[in-house]
């Protein structure tokens, strides 16, 4: 799944979010704390560390998903989503969150405010406007925010 998701971003000009996404997925993939369902995910919330839901079209997430308190990283990117539920401030485990490529995210989803402990944000290929992204730097001063291929590659210097 991981291998066409690449090469659909490869084929369709997205290589560089491609190389995103291989960040993200390494070989947690093959851990059993690895969902790539909200629905299975939702049926054993503490089993659940890394969750996938990026390129599934989704135009909300439901609340639902503040109950998977264990969750450590949460790849929501190259969806059609606009904001974010508040019950994502649940979740205090929570280390990574991949938001790369939500085109039709115009404003930074105030949740974020109450997300301090995320060590790493991606917001690769977005199209927040630059006040917005601003602002998400304010509220997460030690957080690590990737805004750009260049960064990544900064990264993994």
């Amino acid at each position: 799944m991981v291998m066409f998701a690449m090469l659909v971003l490869l084929l369709s000009g997205q290589w560089a979010t491609a190389q995103v996404r291989s960040v993200m997925v390494d070989t947690v993939i093959y851990s059993p704390h690895y969902f790539n369902s909200l629905d299975e995910a939702l049926k054993n919330p503490e089993k659940v560390w890394y969750l996938d839901l990026s390129m599934q079209k989704l135009t909300s997430l439901p609340e639902d998903i503040g109950k998977l308190t264990n969750l450590k990283r949460l790849d929501i990117s190259f969806n059609r989503l606009t904001t974010l539920p508040e019950s994502l401030a649940n979740l205090k485990n929570l280390e990574v969150l991949d938001m790369s490529g939500l085109y039709n995210m115009r404003k930074a989803p105030e949740v974020l405010k109450k997300m301090t402990h995320l060590k790493e944000l991606y917001l690769i290929d977005n199209r927040l406007p630059d006040e917005e992204i601003q602002k998400i730097k304010q509220w997460l001063p030690n957080t690590k925010i990737y805004l750009t291929v260049e960064d990544l590659e900064q990264k993994q210097e």
